[in-house]
């Protein structure tokens, strides 16, 4: 599932809902600093093909906000090689 799952409740959940239903939930956390977070916006939002989708710097900042990265023991890992 590819979601932003930003707070963790909302991971709780989802991960319930994933173990109710018989399956194995894996969260994968790429941690990414903020400055490289804004240049990659800054490049996405010069976009316009179909994909295309502008986000502004200040939403970013609301996003970054309400975030809450994953703890240690809450089941995220990196991604393997």
């Amino acid at each position: 599932m590819d979601h932003g799952l930003w707070r963790r409740r909302e991971r709780e959940e989802w991960k319930r809902l994933v173990e109710q239903a018989g399956g194995r939930w894996r969260l994968l956390y790429f941690a990414v600093p903020r400055r490289e977070l804004l240049r990659r916006l800054a490049e996405r939002n010069r976009r316009d093909d179909a994909n295309a989708l502008t986000v502004s710097p200040q939403a970013l900042e609301d996003f970054y906000a309400r975030f809450e990265p994953p703890e240690e023991d809450g089941g995220a890992e990196p991604p393997s090689e």
